[in-house]
């Protein structure tokens, strides 16, 4: 990497923090090269090395009963969960209209989790358990 003082870099997570706290990050970071389909994480194991992604996309895969693993989004270099924002605009909709919640410029506002948990397939409970033993 170049001189963190004056380096931006192609993650805009990163890049959007405070100068001073970037830097300090930036010196703790390595460029590492990853090939396409290796695993970067394991359920139920510890998680070692946070990944930023420069120029591609990072998998989040969940495996359902015996269903084949599930792609439930992408993380690329703006640092959020990456979809194409039309596609956020028709489901929004159309939850929006079954009156489970309230979209507005991008503004979302559960009026009814219960109907959303139901109008969800089986893996928004397997998205929860994910989420409950990567973060406890």
């Amino acid at each position: 990497m170049t001189d963190a003082k004056t380096h931006r870099v192609a993650n805009h997570l990163i890049d959007a923090l405070p100068r001073k706290e970037r830097n300090k990050m930036l010196m703790l970071c390595k460029p590492v090269d990853i090939e396409f389909g290796t695993i970067l994480y394991e359920p139920e194991q510890p998680i070692k090395y946070a990944y930023f992604p420069l120029t591609a996309f990072i998998s989040l895969v969940v495996t359902v009963g015996d269903h084949p693993p599930l792609e439930m989004g992408l993380i690329g270099n703006e640092g959020m969960l990456g979809v194409q924002r039309s596609a956020v605009t028709i489901a929004a909709g159309a939850l929006q209209k079954r009156k489970l919640i309230r979209y507005v410029r991008g503004d979302i506002k559960i009026l009814n989790r219960r109907g959303l948990e139901d109008a969800s397939c089986k893996c928004y409970d397997a998205v929860i358990e994910d989420y409950a033993q990567a973060f406890s």
